[in-house]
């Protein structure tokens, strides 16, 4: 079996402006991929979770599928390292696969209530150190894995740490989670997006559990005319830039109603982020 683009395909943006595009399709008929990345250590290979649960190691260099395995429906979460495959879907198991023979060597049940995630569910992500890998577990805990071992190192809550937060306590149960995180490849630093209608970023040091810095992104979102849609937050490889996108519809609106934010950080000398002057962008933009 091989992974294949469609042919070529005519389309109009909202303002009017003409272009081509193909996607991705699987060999499998009414299913979709729903998260991928770069696999590898020259990142040679597609590692592809899929809607329906499906597992898929792919070659680029000879379009050839590696491996394919049957996981937990709606995958959220796919890694590999060394001979193994970890993946998480939508009932919150990480399991780790071997490449060959597809056996499990390793399963472990997270909290299932859906209301602890974001919409993205359980999401990877690779430390500095090559052997270990941090996930969310819920709420505002996390988990941190050693694959070489496959034995959980450290569970912590970073609530726990912003027991003294005033502005943290005043968020609603249901706000006192994280909505995107990334990790440093650089050292024990993770920064994490806390609350979808008033964002605030956290960047957290989770070798000596400790606060760095807490400040506010967006002002609070009126929650009688608008919503939010999501909240996704990028960064520089060498951790001195950090991008925020927030984007929200008002509640009657259509989804081409939709105005992204983007926020770009820049860390100071005292290695605190600042921002610059936020920019406010139709949700159709055109780059």
């Amino acid at each position: 079996m091989k992974l294949r683009f469609t042919e070529p395909q005519e389309s109009k943006s909202g303002f009017g402006r003409a272009y081509t595009y193909r996607y991705l399709k699987l060999p499998w008929d009414g299913d979709f991929a729903n998260v991928m990345g770069g696999s590898g250590s020259s990142e040679t290979h597609l590692l592809i979770g899929t809607e329906q649960g499906k597992v898929i190691l792919f070659n680029l260099p000879k379009n050839k599928i590696i491996c394919c395995f049957q996981s937990d429906e709606w995958i959220s979460g796919v890694a590999t390292y060394g001979s193994n495959i970890w993946s998480v879907g939508a009932n919150k198991i990480v399991r780790c696969n071997q490449i060959n023979g597809h056996k499990v060597t390793f399963s472990m049940q997270e909290s299932d209530d859906l209301s602890k995630y974001p919409e993205c569910g359980i999401l990877f992500e690779k430390t500095h150190q090559k052997n270990f890998f941090i996930y969310n577990s819920g709420g505002m805990t996390f988990n941190i894995i050693c694959v070489r071992t496959k034995k959980l190192i450290r569970k912590f809550d970073i609530a726990l740490h912003l027991k003294d937060n005033e502005c943290f306590n005043s968020f609603n149960p249901a706000d006192q989670m994280i909505r995107s995180f990334s990790v440093s490849q650089n050292d024990h630093t993770m920064f994490v997006i806390v609350n979808r209608n008033n964002p605030h970023l956290l960047v957290f040091d989770y070798m000596n559990m400790k606060v760095i810095q807490w400040m506010q992104l967006h002002e609070p979102l009126n929650r009688q005319t608008h919503m939010a849609m999501s909240c996704i937050l990028l960064k520089t490889n060498l951790d001195d830039i950090l991008i925020f996108i927030y984007q929200t519809k008002p509640k009657r609106g259509k989804c081409c109603d939709m105005e992204s934010t983007y926020k770009v950080l820049f860390r100071g000398k005292d290695s605190l982020f600042k921002d610059a002057p936020a920019m406010n962008f139709p949700g159709r933009l055109e780059l």
